[in-house]
């Protein structure tokens, strides 16, 4: 399934739809090495997924490798480095912060290992990670919430799914 401009093959993998490339590296490498890293395609080839031709690359890494050569304004820097952190911030939360499911009382129900686990349960992971980030109020009307470091609440917590083999 590939849309418009976008260079990447999406695939579903595990029940949610993902980058084909990051299922064929997180297949040969694992979950937890890929977590938090770009999968970069060595020859530039975007639709060469073999895994001899993909590398893990720390984010700033990967914008190096495909900057080079480029001359950018300190405007046009600052700009790339507040998305870059806004990205980082929006996805490593998506996939290391427990999260809490509540009632539209603010009653909890129960909670999750991360907003990426609630995938396995039938939700839309990037739609309980707007909630937890404020950008939604509820989803499917219930309102969601990253579990403080300091706070202890009395609820199940919920893994994911054993991964399923497509």
């Amino acid at each position: 399934m590939k849309k418009g401009n976008y260079p990447y093959k999406k695939i579903r993998f595990n029940g949610i739809f993902i980058d084909e490339h990051r299922a064929v590296a997180i297949q040969h490498w694992g979950e937890d090495a890929v977590k938090g890293m770009d999968v970069h395609h060595k020859n530039g080839d975007t639709s060469d997924n073999r895994i001899e031709n993909l590398e893990l690359l720390p984010h700033p890494e990967h914008v190096r490798r495909h900057s080079k050569g480029r001359k950018y304004s300190t405007e046009q820097r600052n700009a790339m480095k507040r998305s870059s952190r806004k990205y980082w911030n929006t996805h490593f939360s998506r996939l290391s912060r427990r999260v809490i499911q509540e009632t539209l009382d603010g009653i909890p129900i129960v909670g999750y290992e991360s907003s990426y686990a609630t995938a396995s349960y039938g939700f839309d992971d990037t739609a309980v990670n707007k909630c937890c980030i404020g950008r939604l109020k509820t989803y499917r009307n219930f309102k969601w919430r990253f579990l403080g470091d300091e706070e202890i609440i009395e609820v199940p917590f919920l893994k994911r799914l054993p991964k399923r083999v497509y």
